[in-house]
């Protein structure tokens, strides 16, 4: 499968100490996106001339270099990526390397000191359940060699149910219930995801659905309201159904990918957008809280 990163991470992408992989590849197109490089299913390039001094003209043998600017029609047909293959420079980031099921178990296996009683192996994006013939791969041989698995997704796929149903841990975006909306955040419909969530919160007992909170797209009360009635709804019936809770995560919008589009050679579309106030993520808490559902800090 297509990765744009790996990493390290505690209690934030499921439970315990876990090595994370991030895959290329997303259908929707959120205009706040803290990981702009996992949009397209390509390899690309990000690149950051204010790491270096001096001339790095010598880095590219194709000439994509000349006085600190990138020729990205040059590196986007470049097959021998020397500036990273090569280099190592750390002016250069590569977004798409390939690594297989194998690979990936082989990491878990060396990595298991680390992850502790509750850690293990996150898939997360763009989108995984893109690339489901080897993320399914992956998740059984992980189950094979007794490794946790968790799966990060929009829930906005077909085959978002198969994944679902072998994956240990699931955690699930819900960005809002006003088709209308949604289209407007996303570039997409979220009938399917909404019919996903249902299906996940009454049959998941490892569940976790986070809210991106964004300045103009889910922060007015109307929203607000649709979204905290359609999980308020959902917790009721996984309560009747599962005797479990619903839990829930807001998720503040933040500006920490604009070095990003910057590294990608792309305007940064949020800049003008203030930041969530803390009233509406109270707002949203109370809303969540008086329904029963339980809300998880990270």
């Amino acid at each position: 499968m297509r990765i744009f990163a790996s990493g390290w991470s505690f209690d934030k992408d499921g439970p315990g100490q876990r090595l994370v992989f991030y895959l290329k590849g997303c259908n929707m197109r959120c205009i706040w996106c803290a990981n702009p490089e996992g949009m397209s299913p390509d390899q690309e390039m990000l690149f950051y001339p204010e790491r270096c001094s001096g001339t790095i003209d010598y880095v590219c043998s194709r000439g994509a270099i000349n006085d600190k600017s990138l020729n990205r029609v040059i590196c986007r047909n470049c097959a021998g990526i020397d500036c990273v293959r090569i280099w190592h420079h750390k002016c250069f980031e590569l977004a798409g390397e390939y690594i297989s099921p194998d690979e990936i178990l082989a990491l878990a296996e060396t990595s298991r000191d680390m992850f502790g009683r509750h850690g293990g192996i996150t898939f997360g994006g763009g989108e995984a359940t893109l690339q489901t013939d080897e993320l399914l791969k992956s998740l059984r041989l992980l189950h094979e060699h007794g490794i946790n698995t968790v799966i990060e997704s929009n829930a906005s796929t077909l085959d978002f149910v198969s994944v679902a149903q072998i994956v240990d841990y699931l955690i699930c975006d819900l960005k809002a219930v006003s088709d209308t909306i949604h289209r407007s955040m996303t570039g997409i419909s979220n009938e399917l995801i909404l019919n996903n969530l249902n299906m996940a919160g009454m049959s998941k007992k490892e569940l976790l659905i986070r809210i991106p909170v964004v300045t103009g797209l889910n922060t007015g009360q109307p929203e607000i309201k649709r979204i905290t009635s359609f999980l308020a709804d959902l917790h009721q019936r996984r309560l009747d159904a599962l005797g479990l809770p619903l839990r829930v995560e807001l998720l503040r919008m933040h500006h920490a990918s604009k070095s990003k589009y910057a590294g990608m050679g792309l305007p940064y579309p949020m800049t003008a957008v203030e930041l969530p106030g803390q009233d509406i993520i109270a707002e949203y808490k109370q809303e969540l809280i008086s329904s029963g559902i339980e809300i998880v800090t990270t």
